[in-house]
């Protein structure tokens, strides 16, 4: 007898009859299951120690998260097991409605439209786009494809709806609202841009917007990799919404718990399109990757004490207090200046940003807390070329427009999703076609070498997404004194 699974919202139901059912309810539980991250809290984490992504009713019936079942049900298939999967999803686009036609067309490419095409034909999914793909472009083409439904694009980038907001009511030729007190009152259209902070508060949806909510048909997630407790809770208030989407460059990160929610709640990756396919197509520039050895020297008890501190006061020691390691940055700055060029430094630490500031001449320090307003006058100043430095920390990672031919990462950190938001600032294609240049440090720090495995995964990274890669002499030593401890 087989098992059943019905859709319904972001839940998938599974019922059971016969004992060949109930043992593949029984694998069905199993497939579903991940050990819980020593120290880490979760809701379905379990005194065994596991955490189990569904919930058993005294019925017998049991719901798990929608996105896990195309492949449960694969794997299920692959067992031997005879399993009925009622989908919700509509396969395929809407084709009754006007106006989308012409926003399809007026796409950049055929890769733009497939990836419109993909979004529209699933109710669910993740799609990773690379920056200067023109995900919110193609978000809104499928939406147009669907028939237009009452849609909300929830995006915690606040620094950038009014751009967005601006572009895509002239795109699909009516208003665009928007629910972000950053950018006015409240104006809710067809089609709303939504801040996670002020659509919610303690988590919750605020009052004035409750009933409005219960209307919305279709959510689309940007930038799904910034995915904490207000995005679940959005997604949660919007549960039984069945065009649930992710977007985002970067939608997997090296956090493998939250990569796994992810596909629960939204599905699995539909659509892959990166850097070398945007480079291919002209949507990106290229780019040319030069890594500078810093070689830590020393007595080896100093490193051996240095090794020993916490982690914060071992990264501020060899990084931020890193003197050959600015003086080469400041070099390196003021080098391109002299060729014309505009330069974006990348730090990790308000500290290490103010102390890069204070080193190199007539450059914008942007780290901190710092106003919308200044941000985005930094911003325009830079892309128009009235200042050739800036030093920022990762508020300009997600989002923003620069127009600039070198970056220096001096943050030295080993995120990959993080790599591929910075770099993505500055992929915006030339006229002269010259590739973006990217500097960054590959740290050797025994016997921690805590910085070295960083620095192994930035370059793996790098070859891996196909950008040149140079490794430069080592030319940045630095000796670490005494510290009399």
């Amino acid at each position: 007898m087989p098992l059943y699974l019905r859709d319904a919202g972001v839940r998938c139901w599974a019922t059971w009859s016969g004992d060949d059912g109930h043992l593949a309810l029984v694998h069905l539980q199993g497939m579903l299951a991940i050990p819980c991250p020593e120290g880490t809290f979760h809701r379905w984490a379990q005194n065994d120690g596991m955490i189990y992504f569904w919930q058993e009713l005294p019925d017998g019936t049991l719901w798990f998260p929608r996105g896990f079942a195309p492949d449960v049900v694969v794997r299920l298939q692959n067992l031997g097991f005879s399993v009925i999967h009622e989908q919700s999803r509509v396969v395929g686009p809407t084709w009754n409605n006007d106006g989308w036609e012409d926003m399809y067309n007026r796409l950049l490419n055929d890769v733009q439209r497939w990836a419109a095409w993909n979004i529209a034909s699933y109710d669910e999914g993740v799609a990773k786009l690379h920056t200067r793909f023109g995900k919110a472009y193609c978000g809104a083409t499928a939406w147009a494809i669907r028939g237009r439904p009452r849609a909300i694009v929830v995006t915690p980038r606040t620094d950038v709806i009014t751009q967005v907001k601006r572009e895509i009511s002239a795109y699909i030729g009516e208003p665009v609202g928007h629910i972000c007190s950053g950018v006015g009152p409240a104006e809710i259209t067809q089609y709303t841009l939504v801040s996670p902070s002020s659509l919610l508060k303690n988590n919750q949806v605020r009052p004035e917007y409750r009933d409005w909510i219960k209307t919305v048909e279709a959510v689309y997630f940007d930038e799904c990799h910034i995915s904490g407790s207000q995005m679940l809770a959005i997604h949660e208030a919007t549960q039984d919404r069945y065009i649930q989407w992710a977007l985002s460059a970067t939608p997997f990160t090296d956090d493998g718990l939250k990569n796994t929610e992810l596909v629960g709640w939204f599905g699995p990756e539909r659509l892959t399109l990166g850097p070398k396919e945007g480079s291919e197509l002209g949507l990106i520039a290229s780019m040319d990757v030069r890594f500078y050895e810093v070689l830590v020297g020393g007595e080896p008890m100093d490193l051996e004490a240095i090794s020993s501190l916490p982690y914060n006061a071992y990264y501020t020691r060899l990084v931020v207090e890193n003197e050959a390691l600015n003086t080469r940055i400041r070099e390196l700055v003021d080098y391109h200046r002299a060729q014309g060029d505009r330069v974006v430094v990348f730090v990790d630490r308000v500290k290490h940003g103010k102390a890069l500031g204070e080193l190199i001449t007539d450059c914008a320090v942007n780290v901190g807390p710092v106003t919308q307003s200044k941000k985005q006058a930094i911003q325009k100043d830079f892309n128009e070329g009235n200042i050739q430095a800036v030093v920022v920390t990762k508020r300009w990672r997600e989002g923003m427009t620069l127009r600039t031919d070198v970056i220096i990462n001096a943050e030295g950190l080993r995120a990959e999703h993080v790599q591929e938001q910075r770099y993505g600032r500055g992929l915006l294609p030339k006229e002269d076609g010259r590739p973006l240049v990217l500097y960054d440090f590959f740290f050797r720090d025994p016997p921690r070498n805590t910085l070295y495995r960083h620095s192994v995964a930035r370059s793996r990274l790098y070859k891996r997404t196909g950008w040149n890669t140079e490794t430069l002499y080592p030319v940045v030593h630095t000796h670490i004194p005494r510290m009399g401890i």
